[in-house]
């Protein structure tokens, strides 16, 4: 057996929030800012690295290391973009190699204009 863990060394893990970003922009949308925070899901700290894997200019990222518990702050920069739809992702590895990577997906729709859409709210 594995009478030599620990509940906390069988269920390691780390928990990023937000897994997944969509941010709909048009060219002339000043940049946006959002944070990925990395958390343990066990409360045992670990240090982390992160890396952004597809290199774009509409997107950076900082810190690309820290501690569980801390974030990273993203900002995504649609100025000046030609419209279309842009993808990439944050990986992020711990240095406890039994903690499984997690990967945030970050998309960026570009529009040549937004329309806003207002519905009626029914109640009863």
């Amino acid at each position: 057996g594995l009478s030599d863990k620990t509940l906390a060394d069988l269920f390691k893990g780390m928990a990023i929030d937000p897994s997944a970003k969509l941010h709909l922009a048009e060219p002339t949308y000043s940049p946006y800012t959002y944070r990925v925070t990395v958390n343990s899901k066990t409360g045992q700290p670990f240090n982390w690295t992160a890396e952004i894997l597809t290199a774009v200019n509409w997107m950076s990222a900082h810190p690309l290391s820290g501690t569980s518990g801390q974030s990273i702050t993203v900002v995504i920069t649609p100025t000046d973009m030609i419209p279309g739809m842009y993808d990439t992702a944050i990986r992020i590895v711990a240095d406890d190699q039994e903690i499984e990577p997690q990967t945030s997906l970050v998309r960026l729709v570009v529009a040549v204009q937004i329309h806003d859409v207002y519905l009626p709210a029914v109640f009863r």
